[in-house]
């Protein structure tokens, strides 16, 4: 756990130029924030700011338009225009979202940072921070149970990957004794793009092609690994 890392810091000012591994580093930095806010105002919801929104929701349709163009590198490079097209159209997008939204953005990190600041800096809220901290992953595991025996939709896979992944960053700022498997939040992710480069392939009117065929086979298998991980976790939870 890095207690000294600043939740805060979301490197803005990188975002002038959205090369994909920038959009990556600003989207990790930005999950790793909510995490940090959701334990922090833990029972309470989790602290929103629609220019944050803005920016994040941007920034992941260009990941993505990023991400079909390196899968279909080696797998069709005959959609290479259609998907820099669709790079050009997204990038423009998102400059135009962060461009109306970074100051409002900033001024709310600000805000936040006054607001909650960093509990292990201050003794006097160490056993109240353990206690909620504690209290938030139990939530988690509780979610995590409840949901009914697979198979599961795309959008349900989804969610179960957004409370792993929040369970997976709070490490950051909290010493946990567990974890969910290292591999799962991995496969689901790795599933989850595929799905969404089969939807792009279907909307492209790509859906009867050897292209299409061979991505569907892909997800389907990372979604059987990431399947038999899930129950394995779920097994061993109720054992």
């Amino acid at each position: 756990m890095k207690k000294n890392r600043n939740p805060f810091s979301l490197g803005l000012k990188s975002l002038k130029k959205p090369t994909p591994k920038r959009i990556y580093k600003f989207r990790r930095r930005v999950k790793r924030l909510m995490a940090y806010l959701t334990l922090y105002a833990f029972p309470a919801e989790t602290p929103i700011s629609p220019a944050l929104t803005a920016i994040y929701k941007a920034a992941g349709k260009l990941r993505q338009a990023y991400l079909i163009r390196k899968q279909l590198e080696d797998l069709d490079p005959t959609l290479h225009k259609k998907v820099q097209k669709l790079i050009r159209k997204r990038k423009k997008q998102f400059l135009q979202v962060y461009d109306t939204h970074r100051r409002l953005l900033r001024q709310q990190l600000r805000n936040w940072k006054r607001q909650f600041p960093l509990p292990w800096l201050y003794p006097e809220t160490q056993q109240s921070w353990k206690k909620q901290t504690k209290n938030w992953i139990n939530l988690v595991k509780a979610k995590l149970r409840a949901y009914p025996p697979p198979p599961y939709t795309p959008q349900v896979w989804h969610e179960i990957r957004k409370w792993l992944r929040q369970w997976e960053l709070a490490k950051t700022w909290v010493s946990f004794s567990d974890l969910p498997p290292s591999h799962l939040t991995k496969k689901l992710g790795d599933a989850r793009d595929l799905y969404l480069l089969l939807r792009w392939l279907e909307k492209q009117g790509l859906s009867e092609t050897p292209t299409y065929t061979q991505v569907q086979a892909a997800y389907t298998q990372k979604e059987q690994e990431a399947l038999m991980l899930w129950q394995a976790y779920r097994s061993a939870g109720s054992s």
